[in-house]
């Protein structure tokens, strides 16, 4: 694939006719499992729990073919998938809510490799090859995960990502009435608590609600939570758990311009054990590369973790006598290494 910046914008792409007018505030649900169906792409959206995304841009000579849909159950998420064709080159692209692992978080989701970065309408995405060993591509929007894998023939690094520049709402009313919602109301794993892998998983365990229906003044004197606000940052949803020592918080602080970038904090009783990182240098991992060093915050150690890519992703983890704390933010160009040591030194000197 060819370079390109790695930012696109103005691309002079229009939005072909999509309906403007949409009054279901939520998903219907379906009894039936695995329910797969034709549809168009606005009749889609009324058994989905993301916004549907459509391509006002298609690659020259290509055109959309086989959308079906999954409906949402409460046993089953919904996404969608649909592929673009051409004479002797297609890619197919699926849409759902990754919700059953870190939300808000992975922006490569089904890379195998460290991809190249590009930031398209303030949200980064990936480009690299997937698990059949496709190009590939990884996007989102508002909680919708947008993945592309080209099947046959090529495409051109210009055609995926002007793709992707082209993706709008294919009813605008979703984006308020779903994409903008929280977490813990609109994520299939927050309302139905239905694991992916292990019935412990944290996300799964939790009970999650809207930050506006939590109030710190409840927390645990021995948890330090972040800020309700940090940089474009602003409390989205809260998930709580009592284990046998403390009471288990997970906080989603999501953008408020953009409503795609997430950063996740983890506030783990000392009962469960959690994982650290146990390699320190540069260019760590497989999967993703990172930049993993010790730092020192108001005299506490602390792991720094930076991916180690053009627009990087973070981490940071430390401990204390009561918790340890985990935060992970998502890829994005606006955070620096400086606004991290920030957020870590709020927390840490938090009511010390």
């Amino acid at each position: 694939m060819s370079d390109i910046s790695c930012e696109w914008y103005n691309l002079g792409i229009k939005s072909s006719g999509v309906i403007s007018m949409w009054v279901n505030p939520f998903p219907r649900i379906e009894t039936g499992v695995n329910a797969i169906e034709q549809m168009s792409f606005e009749d889609a959206q009324a058994f989905v729990n993301f916004v549907i995304l459509v391509p006002a841009y298609l690659p020259e000579g290509t055109v959309l073919a086989g959308v079906t849909v999954r409906k949402e159950t409460s046993k089953t998420r919904s996404s969608i998938r649909f592929e673009v064709i051409g004479q002797n080159r297609t890619f197919r692209v699926k849409q759902f809510f990754y919700d059953w692992s870190i939300p808000g978080i992975y922006a490569d989701t089904n890379l195998v490799g460290q991809g190249e970065p590009f930031v398209l309408h303030g949200v980064a995405g990936f480009i690299g090859r997937d698990y059949k060993g496709n190009d590939a591509v990884a996007y989102a929007r508002w909680f919708t995960q947008v993945e592309i894998s080209v099947l046959t023939g090529q495409f051109s690094r210009e055609d995926l990502l002007s793709f992707c520049n082209g993706l709008v709402p294919a009813v605008p009313a979703a984006v308020s009435n779903i994409g903008e919602k929280a977490y813990a109301v609109t994520s299939h794993t927050a309302r139905f608590h239905v694991p992916r892998w292990s019935q412990d998983d944290p996300i799964n365990r939790v009970h999650w609600q809207a930050a506006d229906l939590f109030d710190s003044n409840d927390s645990s004197d021995d948890v330090r939570l972040p800020p309700i606000q940090f940089q474009d940052f602003i409390w989205d949803s809260v998930g709580r758990y009592h284990q046998a020592d403390a009471m288990e918080y997970q906080i989603l602080l999501r953008d408020e311009n953009n409503h795609t970038d997430c950063i996740w904090i983890w506030c783990a009783p000392k009962s469960l054990a959690s994982p650290f990182p146990e390699t320190f240098g540069a260019n760590i991992g497989k999967r993703t590369r990172w930049n993993i060093e010790r730092i020192w915050v108001s005299e506490l150690s602390v792991i720094l973790c930076e991916q180690a890519t053009a627009v990087p992703g973070w981490q940071l983890h430390w401990k204390t006598r009561e918790y340890d704390y985990h935060i992970h933010i998502r890829a994005n160009n606006r955070v620096t290494r400086e606004h991290v040591v920030e957020l870590a030194k709020h927390m840490i000197n938090k009511n010390s």
